[in-house]
């Protein structure tokens, strides 16, 4: 996302972001000056959206529900579609709706365990831990895909009675639909839509889904920022960070993390089922962390290691996992103007009730989906 200066003067961050139908959009004012929506109209390339957090704060798998009346259209989705998107596809609304409606209870239970872990810091990492182990989050629907010529109800109406927190709703229409899908996202029914004659449709959709799963992601993990102080806040707004710090958590090969607040950092998983504890640290925090190791009477070489930023150590999750010993890694910077680092450490030999689920599509780099 490219980034420029705020219209209103007051130099934050402004950017091009997108558009309902996946056209770029320019954003010329901040999220403080913008509003949350602007009308548009078909056609009209401009369009103002409030934006999510720079880095989101939660990515875990979920679910994508399609639904179309054409079976052939959903079989050629179980071919081309990526498993990552574990997908449940519908020829019929009663199906879907009983779908969406059983991921409620899902998104329910995630909601408690989000919460519990912002407002819990002496135990957060455990607490954090204990949500990656629970499967329910692979039944999560997470973004819906629905057809607009239905033959029973209009995809339009269906999205409407779906608007629930964490659902990201894309409206998927013919070329004469185009009128009916703008109204549909002016009134807050639908979040995206695409045309399905469009050139490379299965190309699209998918870079769609993807951005749709992430942006739910952010939306249901929103309720995790109460654990962040507001310096921290401020580092992950900042426009250089953001991407250096995806590229990290990428090169790592995590497929999940949870933001932890307290202490910083995130609880990871890659691709391999294996825990990482990926630790941030700022100038405040380093500080904290070389009072910790010296009242704690580690010797000077490590200290000073920290000190100089080539090093940190696990001090924090190691007071709230029994039997794991602090360790030092080495650090990493991220940003120098703010300072931020990062050190990775292998969360080893946890108690089977501590160890993540592993979802199957990890491991899979394309196979069908199901077709129901």
């Amino acid at each position: 996302m490219v980034r420029t200066a705020c219209a209103k003067s007051c130099r934050r961050q402004t950017g091009i972001g997108m558009n309902p139908n996946g056209q770029r959009a320019d954003v010329t004012m901040c999220q403080n000056h913008r509003p949350a929506r602007r009308m548009h109209r078909a056609g009209d390339k401009r369009i103002v959206r409030a934006l999510p957090p720079l880095f989101p704060l939660l990515r875990t798998t979920t679910r994508v529900v399609f639904l179309d009346d054409d079976v052939r259209y959903l079989q050629m989705l179980s071919i081309a579609i990526p498993e990552r998107f574990a997908a449940s596809l519908y020829s019929a609304g009663v199906e879907a709706a009983n779908d969406l409606q059983a991921s409620l209870a899902h998104l329910a239970r995630e909601r408690s365990g989000l919460a519990g872990i912002a407002a819990d810091g002496e135990k957060s990492v455990v607490l954090a831990l204990r949500y990656l182990h629970d499967p329910s989050r692979f039944f999560i629907a997470g973004v819906l895909g629905c057809d607009y010529a239905m033959p029973d109800e209009a995809g339009t109406a269906f999205c409407a009675k779906h608007a629930i927190s964490g659902l990201r709703r894309i409206l998927l229409t013919g070329s004469a639909d185009t009128e009916v899908a703008v109204g549909a996202f002016n009134e807050g029914a639908i979040e995206l839509y695409m045309p399905k004659q469009a050139s490379n449709p299965l190309e699209k959709l998918i870079v769609n889904v993807d951005s749709q799963m992430l942006r739910s992601a952010a939306e249901r993990g929103a309720v995790l920022a109460a654990a962040i102080p507001p310096q921290t806040q401020s580092l992950l707004e900042d426009r250089q960070l953001e991407p250096a710090l995806t590229r990290f958590i990428e090169k790592l090969g995590v497929v999940e993390y949870v933001f932890l607040g307290r202490p910083l950092g995130l609880i990871a998983v890659d691709k391999n089922g294996s825990v990482l504890w990926i630790q941030l640290e700022d100038e405040p925090s380093l500080r904290g962390l070389v009072e910790i190791l010296t009242e704690s009477g580690w010797n000077r070489e490590e200290i000073d290691l920290v000190r100089d930023r080539k090093a940190a150590v696990d001090v924090e999750v190691a007071s709230q996992l029994p039997g794991h010993e602090p360790r030092i890694e080495p650090l990493q910077q991220l940003c120098a103007a703010p300072y931020l680092g990062a050190a990775v450490f292998a969360l080893d030999a946890l108690p089977d009730a501590l160890a993540p689920a592993q979802h199957r599509s990890w491991r899979i780099e394309n196979a069908g989906a199901r077709l129901k």
